[in-house]
């Protein structure tokens, strides 16, 4: 198998990808490039079916998402929301745990909750 595989990859090396992917559709090959990730993002076919996408952020710059997953061939993937910051909802959780919101801003003030994680929350 080894062999096989030296004596192919010297042969494919002579020649473009390009090149070979038409000879082996040609000739009835099912074939298709592997490509890089930024290959695979510039792809028509991600394009097409909108693969990657922008996604609006609170807090933070919009971001290019690109993990989305698509439910039907025929529909492009969609987002449901931008990538959540680290400690986003800490207030909102510990005041599902029974924290009051003085109890919070107690903790903010202590350093213990950091201030982007603090002021992206609402206390519920």
């Amino acid at each position: 198998m080894k062999e096989l595989e030296a004596l192919l990859t010297a042969r494919f090396k002579t020649k473009p990808a390009e090149y070979w992917l038409a000879a082996l559709e040609e000739a009835g090959v099912p074939c298709g490039p592997v490509n890089d990730m930024l290959q695979a993002l510039a792809d028509p076919q991600t394009i097409a079916r909108e693969m990657v996408v922008e996604v609006e952020h609170s807090t933070l710059a919009a971001s290019r998402r690109s993990d989305c997953r698509s439910s039907s061939r025929r529909r492009p993937a969609r987002c449901g929301r931008a990538h959540r910051s680290t400690g986003e909802h800490t207030s909102s959780i510990l005041a599902a745990y029974g924290f009051d919101a003085d109890e919070i801003a107690a903790l903010h003030k202590e350093g213990a909750i950091a201030a982007a994680e603090f002021a992206g929350d609402e206390v519920g």
